[in-house]
């Protein structure tokens, strides 16, 4: 970037800035633009209604009453700020807190953050800030803090695209994309060989880069793809207001094929200080399981993402918003996913640090997953244990359902079931069979006889004796039983 100059110092970007901003956020870059503020680096040093949170401060919302400007010995005395300023420096107007001394007031539990709602914690689980792209991740509110957790993203060298191309400080980087930004829609990758018939000569206008003296490298055939960038495009000239288009010719299968790089012209200045923009960006795919960095195509086990996705047990994949969004589903590898902070990022039903326990996902710096993000384990397990729950209600429903039909099936009307108990205390202790129910012989049912007691019943009352008649008994009851000894009964 040029050196600023004039007065006052300039405090907007100008055309071009604002253009290579906007083109680098959308593709994921600034990503720490999303943290809060160091606090004790703030340009002036602290003071209560700044608009700052700073140490020692519950909450900052700005001035307790609105500025004035003296105007030096006129009747007035004080003039009024201009509508612009005013909107800056307006009072403050959060009901949370105390302009006064930057205190919360009586029964405030935070006064600002996306994770304060009406001077209250929001519950934990809450989304804070929602996945952006493919290598971002997801935030939540923790219920300690009125503040959103910091930005974190997927860990670099971590797949994407499909597995077309890796995340690299938060951004899936692909040829195509590139070849877009430089060219506009319609520009695509050109072939292999444009790569290694450019890049091999170590010029202005095909290279690896610089080495320590300055001096652009040579691509061997190995790095070619980390050099300069080469597309196919049908636009006259590149999208960059300083650049020219450096258009190479080759033979393949005796067909002519065009090779489009491009060449940035800037100061001495901005070569020393700025990459060169037609260079491939470092952290895109180059081949498989090897990635640009710093010229060369290396391969992706330095930035260790194997070793730190296998503690996450087999749980750390990223839900259908993730990392294998669009991909076909058979083809789907099963990705361990850890963030920038190489810890876990467990998916929905498994709890972090290592996701070896069922929980609401996330990991131990993003905070805690909603509820409603419950994967299939809590979801199959809280199923079976309410389908368990309803096969013991059924069966103990069933249970007395066929107790209650036992009871009913010895039910008998008032004044048999007197008659039965006064013939059942008859001396011998038998059961009279003229009192037993009859049943039609279709419709019988065993009924188990209850056993004869051991000691004698005590005798009815005489009451009953009287009310009823004597019963007669069977004939064979009436007989004298025979003397098999022949004893003499004397």
């Amino acid at each position: 970037m040029a050196a600023a100059t004039g007065h006052p110092f300039p405090k907007v970007f100008n055309g071009c800035n604002r253009r290579e901003l906007e083109r680098y956020l959308q593709s994921g870059g600034g990503m720490c633009l999303s943290n809060m503020p160091d606090i004790k680096m703030l340009y002036g040093g602290r003071r209560c209604g700044n608009g700052y949170l700073e140490e020692g401060e519950e909450c900052d919302c700005g001035e307790e009453e609105p500025h004035r400007i003296y105007s030096g010995g006129h009747a007035a005395g004080y003039l009024n700020l201009t509508l612009g300023l005013w909107r800056m420096l307006k009072e403050c107007d959060n009901p949370c807190c105390n302009a006064s001394n930057c205190t919360l007031r009586e029964g405030a539990e935070c006064a600002h953050g996306s994770c304060c709602h009406r001077c209250k914690l929001v519950a934990p689980g809450t989304l804070c800030r929602p996945q952006a792209r493919q290598c971002d991740l997801p935030e939540f509110c923790t219920g300690k803090s009125p503040h959103c957790p910091t930005n974190f993203y997927q860990m670099d060298g971590t797949s994407c695209e499909g597995g077309q191309a890796y995340c690299y400080n938060g951004m899936c980087l692909t040829y195509q994309a590139q070849c877009e930004q430089l060219w506009g829609p319609g520009a695509r990758l050109a072939h292999d060989l444009c790569f290694e018939r450019v890049n091999v000569a170590g010029d202005t206008y095909g290279n690896c880069g610089k080495d320590m003296n300055g001096k652009h490298k040579k691509c061997s055939i190995r790095d070619a793809k980390c050099g300069k960038i080469q597309c196919q495009a049908s636009q006259s000239r590149p999208l960059e207001y300083n650049a020219v288009a450096i258009d190479t010719t080759i033979t393949i299968n005796g067909r002519e094929v065009q090779c489009r790089g491009i060449h940035v012209y800037q100061s001495t200045e901005e070569e020393n200080d700025m990459l060169d923009p037609g260079l491939v960006l470092t952290g895109t795919k180059c081949g498989y399981n090897h990635i640009c960095f710093e010229g060369e195509c290396r391969n992706t086990s330095f930035f260790e993402t194997e070793g730190c996705g296998k503690k996450c047990n087999g749980h750390g994949a990223l839900w259908e918003a993730g990392a294998l969004q669009g991909a076909d589903a058979s083809a789907r590898p099963s990705l361990q996913v850890c963030n920038n902070n190489q810890n876990c990022h467990c998916s929905p039903g498994w709890a972090p640090p290592y996701c070896n326990t069922p929980g609401f996902g996330g990991s131990i710096d993003s905070g805690p997953m909603p509820p409603e993000g419950v994967g299939p384990v809590l979801a199959g397990v809280f199923s079976a244990l309410f389908v368990l729950a309803v096969l013991v209600l059924m069966y103990y429903c069933c249970k007395q359902d066929s107790r209650l039909g036992q009871l009913k099936a010895f039910a008998l009307p008032s004044k048999l079931r007197q008659q039965f108990r006064v013939s059942q205390n008859s001396g011998t202790g038998h059961a009279n069979p003229t009192f037993k129910l009859q049943t039609p012989q279709g419709k019988r049912k065993v009924i188990n006889t209850p056993e004869p007691p051991r000691k004698p019943p005590v005798p009815p009352p005489d009451y009953l004796q009287g009310s009823s008649p004597p019963v007669p008994l069977p004939a064979h009851l009436l007989r004298t039983p025979r003397n098999p000894l022949g004893l003499d009964p004397k």
